[in-house]
């Protein structure tokens, strides 16, 4: 069986376990998910620095590609940042393990301010045009507000729905129901489930999972957070994925073997690598 974490980030595992990002641990974590059958993953870049660090990490392992990107939680005035984001994935465009952009997208949990909400989605339609012009995935996240009147889900569709050429796009971490997973299907998302899928009272999610396509369908830890039960409150990192899996194949009551086989290929796919 061969399983692939579509959205990682090994220097945050590394920084929440002991702070010491070295080649070494880096390839006894990455050894660990390997035992596991987690054979490719995707490491996440979330802001300039960890942008520079994914390359460094990517290159350090087999099976390991990396993205670059701008987290929504970030402050959207850092305009000079962002530019630079911008040359830097230019100019990494025809490394072979860059594969995508992101994350980046919405997040409206800590936002009241409507002004900064429509900068996130200035910055946010900023990416998706980049992602366009180098051929990449682009990996979105999208996290609704506290209140009735900040649906980042909405605003995450309306701007797809409008954009032209819309490249290879990622629901990481999904978070909608079963309504909004087909309609972003419709406009060719991949819908990622990550360790929260798992959760008892996560209802949304397990009747999105049931309306998301064989082949739409990805699976990811967004290690170290999220860990899916039974081992929820301690530590992620991409060997738990089996246990997403697991979970996933009993509700939607397929084969585990078949289920990963389909989930691998879907997830070559929405990142344009080649099979192994």
């Amino acid at each position: 069986m061969k399983l692939f974490d579509t959205h990682t980030h090994f220097d945050l595992i590394l920084d929440k376990e002991r702070g010491e990002i070295s080649r070494e641990r880096l390839q006894e974590l990455w050894q660990r998910s390997q035992q596991a059958d987690v054979v490719r993953a995707v490491h996440i870049g979330i802001d300039e620095k960890s942008n520079h660090q994914a390359v460094r990490i990517a290159a350090a392992l087999p099976g390991v590609y990396y993205s670059a990107g701008y987290h929504p939680s970030h402050d959207m005035l850092q305009i000079e940042e962002i530019r630079r984001i911008h040359e830097t994935a230019r100019a990494q465009r025809a490394d072979p393990r860059f594969v995508a952009i992101g994350e980046v997208g919405l997040d409206y949990y800590w936002i009241k301010d409507r002004d900064e909400r429509v900068r996130q989605q200035e910055v946010f339609a900023g990416f998706l045009d980049l992602a366009r012009d180098l051929e990449k995935t682009v990996i979105i996240h999208c996290r609704d507000g506290q209140d009735h009147d900040s649906d980042a889900l909405a605003d995450c569709y309306r701007i797809l729905s409008n954009a032209a050429n819309l490249p290879r796009t990622i629901m990481h971490c999904f978070s909608g129901d079963s309504r909004q997973t087909r309609r972003f299907q419709k406009l060719g998302c991949f819908i990622s489930f990550a360790g929260n899928v798992t959760f008892p009272k996560a209802v949304n999610l397990h009747e999105a999972a049931l309306a998301t396509d064989r082949d739409r369908i990805l699976i990811e830890t967004d290690a170290p957070y999220l860990t899916p039960v039974p081992f929820r409150g301690q530590g992620n990192d991409p060997s738990y994925l089996p246990h997403t899996l697991k979970f996933l194949a009993s509700r939607l009551q397929e084969d585990e073997e078949k289920l990963a086989e389909r989930i691998y290929q879907n997830s070559v796919q929405a990142f344009g690598v080649h099979d192994e």
